[in-house]
């Protein structure tokens, strides 16, 4: 494999040669770095541009930070405490992910020279291969996760903490399918270095570093700088050999930064640096997926940033009405007193007995004979035990026992939050039925309901695809053919191999309100051509068309043999039949030629 390997680094051109800066070009690369934070609002030092509306308007507050820190913490909090935030999440990665895109291979045949046969041997290959590897934990580097898993978990980060890190190593063990494995780099290690010998060698290049990641002139990333512990000390480590975070240990501090994302204990730690392009190959092995507004956030915007504080407010309220019904469950009833005299306590200290304690009237002598009424002394056993409750006879005279109401919970509490959730989510292109998962209106509401929240899925979905899958299937693909797992001809030219890398990616589809009525529009748009019945089976099933026909093919044989028997039987049944038509009508001319004989 390593011979492989090295056959495929030899298809790429080296790096380069490094152009070393003037010094009036690390002094505008200098001023543009700043002038970066600025624009995208990271170097801001109190907590605004962290999700609060205004000054001091969330209640917790985080050290003295960066923007993107802040957004990320705050995000991080209203995922675990508010039933909004966790279900807009869960929502998104249940229907743009689902259990993972599914790969449809389409090579291009006008450009490779194949034949449609061919075309279709070596995509279903390819797909086979590929979903072979997926469908294993041998992809992840850690061995915990398939590629569904490891891409649900991907998009949970990138949605909840703003962007997310893979690595792409290659690997030496034999025993995988393919070479290729993953590794989820957390984005909270990923953070710009205290050391000033390291933010020195990124100006020589005349490059910059934002929050972690490092950029070019051309305002691209290069690398990312991963915190991790000394040798020695307990925690998060990196294997400097493969570049690839392993973790062991207690006690490393993820969520320990400071002033601009640096560590508050920077002697406890290193950083990493970590390159978007192999030094060798040339190849992409590093991801960062984020969540972009403008295009020029160096670190993603959490996707509940805008409304983090808001998500706030709506858990505090609900809370604060769930504890006034309790309290208000509590408190039965209070003594409101006369009008010449101050409320007596009807319950003294000596006049409690527990109804567990209560077996008859003679136990009551324990009491304050004050307290108790002679009239019901002459119940019968148990009748206090089983009333449930507390028998209050000892109001003084203009005393009233009045029920307390404090009006809990508000009648209109649900209504009112509904109204503010439903705000909240469509400023995230869900509606409020998608996310409480009710639909009480009728077919064409709801169905109108459901197209405009899966027109926001696919561009999410296409955003994903960009940012992991793409890259990650390319990266495989090198390895199936280095390892000589497929023979692609042309795979060294990059026309050539830029047309093997083509491919579709199939994720879960729109729910269907009445199958009956979309069936049949999806037919007329088929008979009218506005649409394929490709198009169709992907859009509407999340399958192949063309995969579908050799399936049915094979499916048809199959069922026309098992059914042959029963036909072979009809036939004979059909041909006894025959015979027997035929004999009667024989009978019946002899019966006939008989009674003409007879009657001469």
């Amino acid at each position: 494999m390593n011979l492989a390997l090295a056959k495929i680094k030899s298809w790429f051109k080296p790096p380069s040669v490094e152009i070393v800066p003037t010094a009036q070009e690390l002094l505008q690369s200098y001023q543009d770095a700043i002038a970066q934070q600025i624009v995208s609002g990271y170097s801001a030092r109190s907590n605004l541009g962290g999700g609060e509306k205004f000054s001091g308007g969330m209640n917790y507050q985080t050290s003295f930070g960066s923007g993107a820190y802040a957004m990320r913490q705050r995000s991080i909090r209203a995922y675990w405490e508010s039933m909004q935030a966790r279900g807009i999440i869960n929502r998104l990665v249940d229907t743009v992910i689902n259990t993972g895109l599914a790969l449809e291979s389409t090579p291009i045949s006008s450009i490779l020279g194949l034949s449609q046969d061919e075309r279709k041997a070596i995509s279903n290959k390819i797909e086979a291969r590929f979903n072979l590897w997926g469908s294993s934990k041998g992809c992840d580097l850690s061995r915990e996760n398939t590629l569904g898993q490891i891409e649900r978990i991907l998009y949970r980060n990138q949605l909840v903490k703003g962007d997310y890190f893979a690595a792409l190593p290659f690997s030496d063990d034999p025993t995988l399918s393919n070479p290729l494995q993953v590794k989820i780099i957390k984005p909270e290690l990923v953070s710009t270095p205290f050391d000033a010998v390291a933010r020195n060698e990124i100006m020589k290049r005349g490059n910059y570093i934002v929050d972690g990641v490092e950029f070019d002139r051309n305002d691209e990333e290069v690398a990312i700088y991963v915190r991790t512990r000394k040798p020695g000390m307990a925690g998060a480590h990196f294997d400097i050999n493969s570049m690839i975070p392993m973790y062991g240990g207690a006690g490393y501090g993820g969520y320990n930064q400071g002033l601009f994302g640096y560590d508050t204990l920077p002697g406890n730690y290193e950083w990493i640096r970590f390159p978007k392009y192999g030094p060798v190959s040339g190849r992409v092995i590093l991801i960062h997926g984020k969540v972009q507004e403008f295009g020029t956030e160096p670190r993603g915007i959490p996707a509940l940033a805008h409304v983090a504080h808001e998500l706030e407010k709506i858990t505090d309220y609900s809370l604060l009405e769930l504890m006034a019904a309790v309290a208000n469950a509590t408190i039965a009833a209070v003594v409101e007193p006369g009008e010449n005299a101050p409320a007596t306590n009807p319950f003294p200290s000596n006049s409690f007995v527990p109804p567990s304690l209560i077996q008859t009237a003679a136990d009551l002598t324990v009491a304050s004979a004050s307290s108790i009424d002679p009239g019901y002394t002459n119940l019968g056993k148990n009748v206090l035990k089983n009333t449930g409750g507390l028998l209050v006879s000892s109001l003084n005279a203009g005393e009233k026992l009045v029920s307390h109401d404090t009006k809990r919970p508000n009648v209109n509490f649900g209504e009112f939050v509904d109204s503010i959730t439903k705000y909240l989510a469509s400023s995230l292109s869900m509606p409020i039925e998608v996310l409480s998962m009710v639909f009480g209106n009728n077919f064409s509401a709801s169905r109108a309901t459901l197209k405009l929240y899966w027109q926001s899925v696919f561009v999410k979905r296409d955003d994903f695809i960009a940012d992991f899958k793409t890259p990650v299937f390319n990266s495989w693909l090198l390895g199936e053919v280095g390892t000589g797992n497929l023979i692609l001809k042309g795979y060294e030219d990059p026309q050539l191999r830029a047309a093997w890398q083509s491919a579709s990616w199939i994720g879960v589809p729109s729910p269907s309100i009445d199958p009956m009525k979309e069936e049949r529009a999806a037919a007329i748009r088929v008979k009218e051509g506005f649409t394929t019945r490709e198009q169709e089976a992907q859009r509407r099933h999340g399958g192949s068309f063309d995969s579908n026909v050799d399936r049915l093919a094979s499916e048809n044989q199959r069922l026309a043999e098992a059914n042959a028997p029963i036909a072979e039987q009809n036939n004979d049944s059909n041909n006894r039949g025959d015979t027997l038509a035929t004999m009667s009508d024989q009978l019946d001319e002899i019966q006939t030629e008989l009674d003409e004989l007879i009657a001469a």
